[in-house]
């Protein structure tokens, strides 16, 4: 009997450890549930704190005039970035950002087994794109949708970011893009603010499940 109950605990041990090792600081663990359709998942209006699930991996960061500002770390070698788990297939992703510098920043999407999707913003254009998961392969990252156009340095715009199945549209202030990818339509597990450069600024973010069709 004792013999049998250590095989079962190291069997346990040994799954428990190689979850740990599938999962990096760019897809931290969450345990996968089934969001109800129309419900709020996450729900930061980021003006003078964050919730305690948020998991600063890079940069700078700090709130200012009502916003949570992001700034690159010269020393760090690598964007600011800060993640929040959230589980969801198929989401509406809104939040409000303000460019001050920064050369470049994104809403990042991860899936389990790491990089999923991303919105991609930066002075001169946006741009949607399934990710390469962790450039080991096989799959590579493509882009999904590109526009140019000028954002205005000091601005505030609103975005709101759809993925339902392989689509994924996003609305930035009045401009708009759209496409689609068949690796989007899988179950996600986190999200995150990068910054490259210094600085941008972030507010009002909500993520909800889209409504249940009728």
């Amino acid at each position: 009997m004792t013999r049998h109950l250590t095989f079962i605990a190291l069997c346990l041990f040994a799954g428990l450890c190689s979850t740990a090792g599938r999962a990096s600081a760019a897809a931290p663990n969450t345990t996968p549930a089934a969001p109800a359709a129309g419900g709020v998942l996450l729900d930061e209006p980021l003006a003078t704190q964050h919730a305690a699930g948020w998991k600063v991996a890079k940069g700078d960061w700090k709130f200012v005039d009502g916003a949570w500002q992001g700034a690159e770390l010269k020393a760090d070698k690598h964007g600011a970035v800060a993640r929040h788990n959230v589980v969801f297939t198929d989401a509406v992703i809104e939040f409000d950002f303000k460019l001050d510098g920064a050369k470049s920043i994104s809403l990042s999407i991860n899936d389990p087994k790491g990089h999923n999707s991303r919105l991609g913003i930066t002075p001169i254009g946006i741009r949607l794109t399934k990710d390469d998961h962790d450039h080991a392969g096989p799959d590579k990252a493509a882009v999904v949708a590109t526009l140019q156009t000028k954002l205005e340095t000091g601005r505030w715009y609103h975005v709101r970011l759809t993925q339902t199945g392989e689509e994924f549209t996003a609305q930035v202030g009045e401009h708009t893009l759209a496409g689609k990818h068949p690796d989007i339509a899988v179950a996600k597990s986190n999200v995150g603010f990068t910054v490259a450069g210094e600085t941008a600024s972030f507010k009002n973010l909500k993520i909800t499940a889209p409504a249940a069709a009728k």
